[in-house]
């Protein structure tokens, strides 16, 4: 087992794979909420557009998580 000292810090292999995971499942989640929103307002305009909001709300939210992880 390795030690990590302050201002030392080494990214294995699995952070580096669940970083990339985080962004795309972020990027995958705020895809979803576009298309729905698409589909939502032809039924309801106002649906349509409170579920679009959220899309912008995912891809930040996906990006803080990676941020946390450096």
């Amino acid at each position: 087992m390795s030690k990590c000292y302050k201002g030392n810090h080494t990214k294995t292999g699995i952070v580096r794979n669940m970083e990339k995971k985080i962004e795309k499942i972020g990027f995958g989640m705020s895809a979803a909420s576009i298309l729905g929103s698409i589909y939502a307002y032809t039924l309801d305009e106002h649906l349509g557009l409170f579920i679009g909001l959220w899309a912008s709300a995912i891809m930040l939210g996906s990006k803080r998580l990676q941020d946390w992880n450096n």
